[in-house]
This record gives structure tokens, sequence and C-alpha cells, in this order.
């Protein structure tokens, strides 16, 4: 999916975000075990809650702005033939 997503150079932004954000949930849970554990290290839920919030919007934005999702679903590659058929 992801790599279908990254055709398009728009498309890439919010098929990076989508990528990544099974690795943020593992960070998050990664410094809640450093913190649980008696660790001093590890960022708590007021960093982690927030940022795991907000990222889905981040990529819907990222997706709806390039064009992969709403009413304009397909990758218009810039053709010559194209660009003459827009401009009529």
């Amino acid at each position: 999916m992801v790599a279908a997503l990254a055709i398009c150079g728009r498309r890439r932004t919010g098929a990076y975000a989508l990528s990544v954000w099974p690795a943020n949930v593992q960070h998050m849970l990664n410094d809640l075990a450093l913190r649980e554990g008696g660790g001093s290290g590890g960022l708590g839920l007021g960093y982690h809650v927030p940022r795991l919030v907000a990222q889905p919007a981040l990529i819907w934005l990222a997706l709806w702005t390039g064009g992969a999702i709403g009413a304009s679903r397909t990758c218009r590659a810039a053709t010559p033939e194209r660009e003459r058929a827009e401009q009529t």
C-alpha cells in the first residue's frame, strides 16, 4: 500500500507518515516500559498521547492535499498529450 502511494511525489509525505506511525507506537511503549521499570529515562504520556492523536490527522491531511484520497484518486503523470488535452 505504501509503495502504491509513493508513486506520485506529492503523496510521499502521507505515505512516509503512514509507514512510520507503527514505529511511533512502539516508541511510546518502549518509553513507558522504561518509566514503569523504575528507570529515569523515557518520555511520559504528556509527550506521546498528543503525538499519537495528532498523527492520523496529519497523515489524512498529507494524503488529501496530495490527492491520494478524496475526489481525485488517480496519479496523473504529466505528459505532453495530457497537457495539450487539458489546455483545450
